[in-house]
């Protein structure tokens, strides 16, 4: 125990680094999961599991939310790009 409440230390990180441990994470999982899909011949589903997600639909949820687009558009497409989440969450 380091004598810092999880919320006071949540707090700091987010005033440090304007977003949410979370918010950081998942960015950072969506880019390495973006370079995994790039390499090609892995399903999705195996991609999520890989950066660190349990659950698919959750891992899809947030592709979409930085990516702009599903997992399969953005196989699809030739824009690969990570943006801030786009509905703030």
């Amino acid at each position: 125990d380091m004598g810092v409440s999880k919320s006071y230390l949540s707090r700091k990180f987010k005033q440090h680094t304007s977003h949410t441990f979370v918010e950081l994470l998942n960015q950072y999982r969506v880019k390495n999961a973006i370079k995994i899909l790039e390499q090609g011949n892995v399903r999705i589903s195996e991609v999520a599991t890989q950066v660190g997600f349990s659950e698919y639909k959750h891992f899809s949820n947030v592709f979409r939310r930085y990516v702009g687009m599903a997992c399969t558009d953005f196989l699809n497409s030739k824009v690969h790009c990570v943006q801030s989440p786009q509905n703030g969450s």
